[in-house]
């Protein structure tokens, strides 16, 4: 009989080296443990024994036959004198079967390992169809094995023909297998007339084959082709990971068939019906546009991410902007509905029509102009504001932040910002060329009036950016667009510039959101 190494995590290492150092002093006394004994020192020994796959029974605190009898088995596997008692040798080779890890599989899990780490990835495995629930049962066998292996075919973020459980391997599993935990959701796809009487073909495509196979219960384990993709990608749009969809009826299509009907309170076959099939259909649907029909809670699109992006510029909780429309995003909404309500005739219902969506827009592009205007308005007052003495970096825009004299460009546009209500503290160029990059305003061909613009007088220098000021206006001439600016710190005093807006001395532009 093979011996099992015991994955110790940090949370059960304090109970285990307790019952290491209960069992040395019991083994390096002439009183061993031995049959017949009790107390909490054989309570100990029965749970190494347990850990090493050779005990089955419980942990009773009580040396009977059943303990003595692994014992035995362990001393014979180690090539120990066979006693059947606890002594100093024996005590030294069931130490070395505890492995001491970390939590996520930072140390990976393989072939003749057992603990509770590995119980956790094979129920995830058993939830994703990769496992038997029966062969869920905390170690790492050869079923543990091929079930990783076949998982590791059907994602690709994982390396196939992985024996192991890893850092990454237990996150995909974690991430997979806790999509199976919500409510079905529901995903749009904008697209022609052409597109949405496609979805509608194969809608009754996959209603047709399930017909066909009634009296199996439905599409289930086996089937293939056209109307089994078609399904998966709706699978998919619900929220239940498949890893690679092929168009194969497999136990991970199973499960989450499994999963969706368990949330869609219908009866769990793991069979796609026709009961089952006129709810999973909604999951995935064509839509001429963002708004019809109406974006409500549960959806996940590219269009609900457009509809959080705008609230958050408005200052709403939407929560995290990952395209899903969470009670968070219905909150929001309604709030939003709420206050704009009277003005353009909106109705507190937290769902996204074309008035709401339309309505929101139309906010939001006030207050960014409004804001940008008022930035524009503030840099063109301080037309003409010098150094004090000139050469000194001596100004009102540095102090303004408590800041030295210094290199002020960046300092002026930080002022005039937050002047105007958009909080802005970057006295250094390429930080806040960095900054305008993340906020996903950046561009490098369109910028907009009171937009921040920000020059690379050396490309290539290895310093991304060395000055900055404010656009002032974007216009035409001679048949090219070009730019003003309003710089500070240009020639030492606050002043305008024009340039083409592609000027290669240009690292981009952009703002704040």
């Amino acid at each position: 009989m093979s011996i099992q190494t015991h994955r110790v995590l940090p949370k059960q290492a304090k109970a285990v080296k307790a019952d290491l150092k209960m069992l040395d002093k019991r083994a390096s006394s002439t009183n061993v443990l031995d049959l017949g004994d009790t107390g909490r020192a054989v309570e100990a020994l029965q749970r190494q024994l347990k850990g090493t796959g050779l005990y089955k029974g419980k942990i009773s605190g009580t040396f009977d036959d059943a303990t003595q009898l692994a014992l035995q088995a362990f001393q014979k596997a180690k090539k120990l004198k066979v006693t059947g008692a606890l002594d100093r040798a024996t005590l030294k080779a069931l130490k070395s079967t505890n492995l001491f890890v970390k939590d996520g599989f930072k140390t990976n899990a393989r072939i003749g390992q057992n603990g509770s780490d590995v119980r956790a990835a094979e129920a995830k495995l058993a939830k994703l169809g990769f496992l038997k629930q029966s062969e869920v049962d905390g170690v790492f066998d050869k079923d543990t094995q091929k079930a990783i292996q076949r998982y590791a075919r059907a994602d690709h973020q994982v390396k196939d023909g992985i024996k192991t459980i890893g850092q990454n391997v237990y996150k995909e599993i974690s991430k997979a297998a806790a999509s199976y935990d919500h409510a079905p959701r529901r995903r749009r796809e904008v697209t022609s007339a052409k597109g949405i009487k496609k979805h509608q073909a194969l809608d009754t495509a996959v209603a047709k084959a399930a017909k066909k196979q009634a009296k199996l219960g439905g599409i289930g384990l086996g089937a293939k082709g056209r109307s089994v993709n078609w399904l998966q990608k709706h699978l998919e749009a619900a929220g239940y990971e498949l890893g690679a969809q092929d168009g194969r009826f497999g136990t991970r299509t199973e499960a989450a068939v499994r999963a969706f009907q368990q949330h869609a309170k219908l009866p769990v076959t793991g069979r796609v019906d026709e009961r089952t099939w006129s709810k999973l259909k909604n999951s995935f649907f064509a839509a001429k546009s963002a708004t019809s029909p109406a974006q409500r809670e549960g959806e996940i699109s590219g269009s609900v991410k457009r509809t959080e992006k705008l609230l958050k510029k408005l200052g709403y909780k939407v929560g995290k902007v990952d395209g899903y429309f969470s009670a968070n995003t219905e909150k929001a909404v309604k709030a939003f509905q709420k206050k704009y309500g009277k003005k353009y005739h909106l109705k507190r219902t937290g769902v996204v029509g074309s008035g709401t969506l339309h309505a929101i827009e139309k906010v939001v592009k006030e207050k960014e102009g409004g804001s940008l205007a008022k930035v524009l308005k503030l840099a063109r007052s301080q037309l003409g504001v010098r150094e004090t003495p000139m050469g000194s970096n001596r100004q009102k825009y540095s102090t303004f932040f408590g800041r030295p004299p210094e290199p002020w460009c960046a300092d002026f546009v930080s002022w005039c910002y937050t002047k105007a209500g958009k909080k802005l503290n970057i006295p250094y160029t390429p930080t806040l060329l960095s900054y305008i990059k993340k906020n996903h305003t950046f561009t490098k061909t369109k910028p907009k009036p009171g937009y921040i613009v920000v020059f690379d007088w050396h490309p290539g220098s290895g310093v991304p950016a060395e000055h900055t000021g404010i656009v002032e206006k974007v216009y035409r001439k001679n048949g090219q667009t070009w730019v003003q600016t309003i710089e500070g710190n240009n020639g030492n005093m606050v002043k305008r510039r024009n340039f083409p807006v592609n000027w290669s001395m240009v690292a981009g532009y952009g703002t704040v959101k």
